[in-house]
């Protein structure tokens, strides 16, 4: 039993050594454990300020971009809006080039009001012939006059004095030489004064009102006066020295004689007036248009009314239906022709609009929308119209090909506006198309009835000369002398239509002395 106990006793302690190896091993692994355990420990702690870091560095990275992204759009809003100055920037330039170069090619301006004007060059094409008649050519020659106030006869002179060489053969060679005559001429009346012999008292022959002044003027003076001065659109100052010049300084006029001629024309031809009036509403078809004059520094109006035979002008203080108002296209129920003013379209039962302008705005549009192609086509389209409306061999299949060609041109400046929408500069291309448009069958008219005039410039014409005197006057003293200016114009029209003088038409006009 002791020897058991003693094996048993070495057995424990051999297994309690063990142990203790065991023990002490896994002390020193534990240490071990617990050494890695702190160092696992610090290099978390390291890593923790990493991430820390990492977070910080995150956050700022994330605000860096954030900024970028502000800073990003900031830019890309710069960059629009430096887009948005250019492309405003490009189309002002546009509007203003399209401004420098409107000419009286393009655009209504006259071509006298052009400053540094072009050269209006004609279609001829040059040749080498010399300036004047051409060998073959009719010669245009002077007409000789019937009434011959004086005839010289030119004597036999050098070798022709000997008669026995030289007989006469009956034929003569007659040579005019027409002259204008110009002086002054005086006639005086005298009234001789009776006594009564019941009464006493003193009389004479009524003088009539033509005499009232101690000297008056004659028609002629008056005629020349009113010629010279609404006519020829001479100043009233001018037209007192031509005729003080022209009668050697024997006739002064006064400003307020030139200054009321116009009125009593005007006294005198309210007859004549109202039976033009008349013919304009006869006729088929009736020009119409208006210009701006100045009356003491304000703007007021003249409108005109004309066809191939009668004209009349009105002053009117505004434009519009007003200005309309008391002219003859009031109530006129045929066809107007005019340059697309709006108002127009209220009275008339048809209209033409004048392709003068047309051609001009396709011309502007042409030259000022280089990217589109509708126009280049509608401007030759409408001149090959009104050259075979000018040849009178329009038909009917003709006609209606040039319809759909009109048609199909818009359609394509439909197409073409799509694609490429106009800015606010230039929008005169787009709004062309759409006037061709929605006025067709005012703009192509004249191919239903190849009588009616395609250009309104009958109209514009005879403005002109309106235009011309404000140019020279600057302003009319008063509305009433423009009323009685318009008036004498419409005169003065009557006898270029009839072909009588002017001179002579005027000069009838005013009252002759009767002793009846």
């Amino acid at each position: 039993m002791g020897i058991l106990n003693y094996k048993k006793i070495n057995i424990l302690e051999t297994s309690n050594s063990k142990l203790k190896d065991k023990n002490n091993k896994l002390t020193i692994a534990m240490g071990d454990l617990k050494f890695e355990f702190k160092q696992v420990k610090l290099e978390s702690r390291y890593k923790d300020k990493e991430i820390e870091e990492l977070y910080k560095h995150s956050a700022k990275a994330e605000e860096i971009i954030s900024k970028n992204k502000m800073i990003i759009k900031e830019l890309k809003n710069e960059i629009n809006a430096i887009k948005l100055i250019a492309d405003e920037a490009i189309n002002q330039i546009q509007k203003l080039k399209a401004q420098a170069n409107r000419d009286h090619t393009n655009s209504s301006i006259s071509s006298a009001k052009e400053i540094g004007r072009k050269k209006i060059c004609n279609g001829r094409k040059p040749t080498e012939n010399k300036p004047g008649g051409q060998t073959g050519h009719k010669g245009h020659r002077r007409k000789t006059h019937s009434k011959v106030d004086e005839v010289i006869k030119v004597p036999r002179s050098g070798v022709f004095l000997d008669k026995n060489l030289y007989i006469e053969t009956g034929e003569v060679i007659k040579k005019q030489v027409v002259d204008i005559v110009i002086g002054h001429k005086v006639t005086e009346y005298q009234f001789m004064k009776y006594k009564n012999k019941n009464t006493g008292e003193i009389v004479h022959v009524p003088i009539p009102q033509e005499l009232h002044n101690e000297v008056s003027y004659g028609n002629d003076v008056k005629a020349l006066a009113t010629l010279l001065n609404s006519d020829a659109n001479v100043s009233i100052d001018k037209t007192i020295e031509v005729i003080s010049e022209i009668s050697d300084k024997k006739i002064n006029l006064s400003k307020g004689f030139v200054n009321t001629l116009n009125k009593k024309v005007v006294k005198e031809s309210l007859n004549e007036l109202d039976e033009t009036f008349k013919n304009l509403q006869k006729f088929k078809y009736m020009h119409i248009d208006a210009t701006n004059v100045h009356v003491n520094g304000k703007n007021v109006n003249v409108f005109v009314t004309a066809n191939p035979h009668d004209t009349l002008y009105y002053a009117r203080e505004k434009k519009g239906k007003k200005g309309v108002e008391n002219t003859a296209a009031e109530d006129y129920c045929q066809l107007l022709v005019h340059d697309h003013d709006r108002t127009f379209y209220n009275y008339g039962s048809e209209h033409q609009e004048c392709l003068a302008h047309i051609l001009r705005y396709l011309q502007s549009a042409i030259e000022n929308e280089p990217k589109f192609t509708w126009h280049s086509k509608m401007k030759p389209l409408l001149q090959k119209m009104i050259s075979t409306v000018k040849k009178d061999s329009l038909d009917d299949f003709t006609k209606d090909e040039y319809i759909t060609e009109y048609d199909s041109i818009l359609e394509l400046a439909t197409k073409e506006y799509e694609e490429n929408p106009p800015n606010k500069y230039f929008r005169e291309g787009f709004n062309l198309a759409k006037r061709l448009r929605d006025y067709k069958n005012s703009t192509l008219y004249f191919l239903e009835d190849i009588e009616i005039p395609y250009t309104n410039n009958l109209a514009e014409r005879q403005l002109r000369k309106i235009k011309r005197k404000a140019h020279i006057s600057g302003s009319f003293r008063s509305f009433e002398s423009l009323d009685d200016y318009c008036k004498v114009q419409s005169i003065i029209e009557m006898a270029k239509n009839t072909g009588d003088s002017i001179f002579k038409k005027i000069g009838n006009i005013f009252p002759k002395i009767s002793f009846d």
